[in-house]
């Protein structure tokens, strides 16, 4: 990705009219216009505020008396810190009536502010970025005239620019522990960058700043899960006219018409012509960030559309599974393994061991050290061309054992309801748009064969749980088949475990396995090696492959969306 935009949609618009670069002299009176500086705070919220953003002189007078009893916390949390930064934009209604108690107040609000900015440490790029920035810049507008403010100008800058280098991964993206402020950062540059534009007259913002602040525009819209919803944010949707703020400041023609394409711009008054979504193309629907620890799978844009979004922290791993718009799977992806009846525990962190995405599809791998050499690696893939999705567990271990291994993914959402009918090991998920089907592949399709190398079952009581075991292995692979379409369920559906050989001579489960899927007319074929990669043949295929992941064509020749060897 280039380190800046070719084009973006900044230019003059009717919101912006209260910070087009005005002289010093004039800027005391720009922060003096309480509305104004209310509505740039209103229009640069994500989410539509839980409360009531707007205060009198009364409640302004009752927030100074709360931030004092703040004056010696060393840390505050984030709706303390949102409600500094409210009082900070109200200030305008006591320099406006700068006379007897009223200027006294004023003044002590302004030392209130920067003496909990001093105190208080900041432990998120949001907190940094109001504590830092925003709410010093607010108290440095409001006294330009004070030669003894002046110096710290430079200074908010220079935090402002070290947090864009230090905190976002060069392209727009912050680390997956602050994904859940990640549309409120936004919101909070693009505040600073207006406030700033009322002071920097000669001086402009350095590029650091405005081409991360571009690029987070297009990364905000792209990890949009076709709920009006961020992946990892908060439960409430964006809100449009925020939208349109951050394209006009921020976007390009691609963003604007992904944003149309999202539901996120559908206003013909924003302000942006229909000949500019009209000739560009939406960005590419993937997104991988490895310094972030965060990819967004997806068979494409359109509305039928799976996606699957994968954030990791350390030993944490957390997903979004959504189809049509509904969202099937949210929340932690964990495990537990016991080897010989003894719980292992990790050794480690996740570390992505593959990336990969073309036009077949979307791939991505992460393993995690565990104890005595053991490892879990853990598979993600979403296909483009019938948007079939692979979840799956790997274990590998050092000598053979008595393995169990659970994999259970949370599913926090009402949307979605599972079920078990007949004697099969698969499960359905209705949602209002799809009837699709799970399926638990690396085991038998029937829960009455007496297959003893691996026993294993799926349920769906707290969120997807596989259990999986097996006596005297050495490896266990554990994958999940989702097929998400509105009638999958409808369709016949079938899989079978296929016979591997190796040099004319069967391989055991826990050397390699591989899987023939089938739901209605279209047919998979998924192959894992659990040991040294080698020469294999199943179902009239040889490969050296250490994992192989397709669909058979109607002529009847296999199309590998993934072959990693």
């Amino acid at each position: 990705m280039p380190t800046q935009k070719p084009h973006v949609l900044i230019a003059g618009h009717d919101d912006c009219e209260m910070i087009d670069a005005s002289p010093v002299t004039q800027v005391l009176d720009t922060f003096a216009r309480p509305e104004n500086m209310v509505k740039l705070l209103l229009t640069t919220q994500p989410y539509y505020s839980e409360y009531e953003i707007r205060l009198s002189e009364s409640g302004i007078a009752e927030e100074m008396s709360w931030m004092f009893s703040l004056m010696n916390e060393a840390q505050l949390g984030s709706d303390d810190v949102r409600r500094v930064l409210r009082l900070a934009y109200h200030a305008g209604y006591l320099l406006e009536k700068r006379e007897g108690l009223s200027n006294q107040q004023y003044e002590r609000l302004l030392d209130a502010l920067l003496g909990t900015c001093n105190a208080v440490t900041p432990t998120t790029t949001l907190q940094r970025l109001q504590i830092s920035c925003e709410i010093p810049l607010l108290v440095f507008v409001s006294v330009v005239g004070d030669s003894r403010r002046l110096c710290d100008l430079q200074i908010i800058v220079d935090s402002f620019a070290s947090i864009c280098r230090d905190d976002f991964d060069g392209e727009g993206m912050l680390a997956s522990p602050d994904l859940g402020d990640f549309a409120e950062v936004l919101g909070t540059m693009a505040r600073i960058i207006r406030l700033a534009s009322t002071v920097l007259v000669d001086m402009p913002l350095p590029e650091c700043i405005l081409n991360q602040f571009q690029w987070a525009v297009r990364q905000l819209l792209v990890i949009c899960m076709g709920d009006r919803q961020h992946f990892g944010g908060k439960c409430q949707q964006l809100n449009e006219e925020f939208v349109a703020s951050l394209l006009k400041l921020g976007g390009d023609s691609s963003d604007v018409r992904l944003a149309r394409h999202l539901g996120l711009l559908s206003d013909p008054a924003a302000g942006f012509g229909a000949s500019t979504s009209a000739e560009t193309k939406r960005p590419r629907s993937s997104f991988h960030s490895e310094w972030s620890q965060i990819a967004i799978l997806r068979s494409g844009w359109g509305r039928k559309r799976r996606e699957l979004a994968v954030s990791t922290h350390g030993t944490e791993v957390v997903v979004a599974l959504k189809s049509c718009g509904d969202t099937v799977l949210r929340g932690a992806v964990e495990f537990t393994l016991e080897i010989d009846d003894k719980r292992f525990e990790p050794a480690g962190t996740w570390i992505e061991t593959c990336w990969q995405s073309d036009d077949d599809a979307d791939y991505l791998e992460m393993e995690l050290e565990m104890e005595q050499g053991w490892r879990i690696q853990r598979q993600f893939c979403v296909s483009r061309r019938s948007g079939a999705v692979l979840i799956a567990d790997v274990v590998l271990g050092t000598a053979g054992s008595n393995i169990r291994h659970v994999l259970n993914i949370e599913a926090a959402t009402p949307d979605a309801r599972f079920s078990i009918a007949g004697e099969g090991r698969e499960l359905f998920v209705d949602t209002d748009k799809i009837r699709g089907l799970i399926l638990p592949v690396g085991l038998s399709e029937w829960r009455s064969d007496p297959d003893a190398s691996i026993q294993s079952e799926l349920t769906a009581t707290n969120g997807l749980e596989l259990v999986s075991s097996g006596e005297g292995v050495v490896a266990l692979y554990c994958p999940l088949f989702f097929a998400l379409t509105p009638r999958a369920a409808d369709k016949q559906f079938t899989w079978r475990r296929l016979v591997v050989v190796k040099k004319m001579i069967h391989e055991a489960a826990d050397q390699a396995t591989a899987v023939r899927i089938q739901v209605g007319g279209r047919q998979w074929l998924l192959y894992r090696s659990l040991a040294e990669q080698a020469n294999r043949t199943f179902m009239g295929q040889n490969t050296t492959a250490e994992f192989l992941f397709g669909e058979f064509l109607l002529d009847g020749k296999l199309k590998a969306y993934v072959e990693i060897s």
